[in-house]
């Protein structure tokens, strides 16, 4: 019998009252082959090398560590402009478990792209794992885009770490349409002056699948700035739970965050559990949150049934609608065109 861990992710830095069962989530028996198939184009002035696995006491380290999954390292160079985003295609085989993991070093007011694909067939299964570590010195940019695209039956284990130097600003953008069970976990540390965080993640959940989110911005820095945003639809037996967090700290006067979430629930048959959390041990910040959570309004369905339209074409249209904001955001005409393809559209 091969190899199995248990690993605790997606938890909450403040526990809430564990009854409710959101403080965070244990995935049981997990076990790893190997490293995942990676395949990195355009990388427009960025270095790439690879070592071994660097654990920081991060979510999920046990599960890289465990298995020996190595570490690639992603550096742009001080000052440098990437010419175009560097697109990783992750390639899952069916009934792979692997796993992959990268550290990426943006230099001194460089900026910087970098796409992650996961890819496998429609129908496949297995296990993927990703770590992502990223190091923004002061002025860096860095937009960091992931897209799962895998089988309707794989498992996605996804966790990102950030550390966020002055006047340096990351963007997170994520769009989910693949995977049984996805865990998807992002947190950044804003540490100097200016810093910043812009996250919006998009999915669509159906076919009785489960996505368990986990987004938290750790304001240190004054005047550092944070904006989480999840939008998405839930259908057929989903089960979603989405955590947005953010955390202003002692001595991070000035500081601002926003947090707002967007769950269209298409059947009765779903659940939905949001965990909406600000929380500050310093005066001088603003901190907002909001959540539009709920299924279709009465009156906008008979206005676009009077339009010829039918409910299943009306779900279908504000479902695309969810991706396609976050979509927007993703500099690749091609990764968009692939996630318009999952969607069911094969127009050029």
């Amino acid at each position: 019998m091969s190899k199995t861990v248990n690993i605790d992710i997606n938890r909450l830095p403040a526990p809430t009252w564990n009854k409710l069962k959101l403080n965070g989530e244990t995935v049981e028996n997990v076990s790893l082959d190997g490293n995942t198939s990676v395949k990195i184009e355009g990388n427009g002035g960025l270095t790439v090398s690879e070592r071994g696995f660097t654990g920081r006491n991060g979510e999920a380290d046990s599960l890289f560590e465990a298995f020996g999954i190595t570490e690639k390292v992603i550096e742009t160079g001080e000052n440098v402009k990437a010419a175009e985003p560097a697109v990783i295609d992750l390639t899952y085989t069916d009934g792979e478990r692997s796993g992959a993991s990268f550290y990426i070093e943006a230099g001194v007011g460089s900026s910087s792209s970098v796409i992650f694909r996961l890819l496998s067939g429609k129908t496949g299964k297995g296990t993927a794992a990703l770590k992502i570590r990223l190091r923004l010195e002061e002025g860096a940019a860095v937009h960091v885009s992931i897209v799962n695209l895998l089988g309707d039956a794989f498992t996605l284990i996804q966790s990102l770490e950030a550390d966020v130097e002055k006047d340096a600003s990351l963007a997170l953008t994520t769009v989910s349409l693949g995977s049984e069970k996805a865990y998807l976990g992002a947190t950044a540390a804003l540490h100097g002056k200016g810093a910043s965080l812009d996250s919006h993640s998009a999915y669509i959940l159906e076919n009785g699948g489960r996505i368990d989110m986990n987004y938290t911005a750790n304001h240190f820095g004054k005047a550092t700035d944070s904006n989480i945003k999840t939008a998405g639809v839930v259908k057929e037996n989903g089960y979603k739970v989405s955590r947005q967090t953010i955390n202003f700290i002692s001595g991070c006067s000035g500081s601002k965050g926003n947090e707002s979430e967007e769950a269209l629930l298409l059947d009765e048959n779903v659940v939905n559990k949001s965990v909406p959390l600000i929380l500050c041990t310093e005066e001088d910040v603003e901190g907002a949150h909001g959540a539009t959570i709920g299924q279709l309004d009465e009156t906008l369905m008979f206005y676009l049934e009077s339009r010829g339209l039918d409910k299943e074409e009306i779900y279908q249209m504000l479902s695309r609608a969810k991706i396609e904001e976050a979509a927007s955001r993703i500099d690749s005409a091609a990764t968009v065109q692939m996630i318009k393809e999952r969607l069911g559209d094969t127009e050029e």
